[in-house]
């Protein structure tokens, strides 16, 4: 499986990303209007961040991992899934250090 923090070239990267990327489509496809999306963040999604507008420019791809019809829908839990990571991870530092 290839990230994009590998030394391969970027758009070979994103070729694989392609493959796997969830869209608005993709979500239609499960049959099910209940399918929920998740993504441990942050995601390269739309032209409207810097990240997202570099991809765009140089690619011209909609989205490295994720399209923003999918973000932007009702579908994802991603801000929830964070928050919940957040609070573990505060709960496991607390823990550790005895805070």
């Amino acid at each position: 499986m290839a990230t994009l923090t590998t030394s391969r070239h970027p758009r070979s990267l994103l070729k694989e990303l392609d493959l796997g990327k969830v869209t608005g489509q993709l979500m239609k496809a499960a049959g099910r209007p209940e399918t929920m999306f998740m993504h441990c963040m942050p995601s390269v999604h739309n032209a409207s961040t810097d990240p997202g507008r570099r991809v765009h420019d140089q690619f011209q791809s909609d989205g490295a991992e994720v399209t923003d019809d999918v973000v932007e829908s009702p579908a994802p839990i991603v801000f929830d899934q964070a928050e919940n990571r957040l609070h573990t991870i505060k709960a496991v530092t607390t823990r550790a250090f005895g805070a």
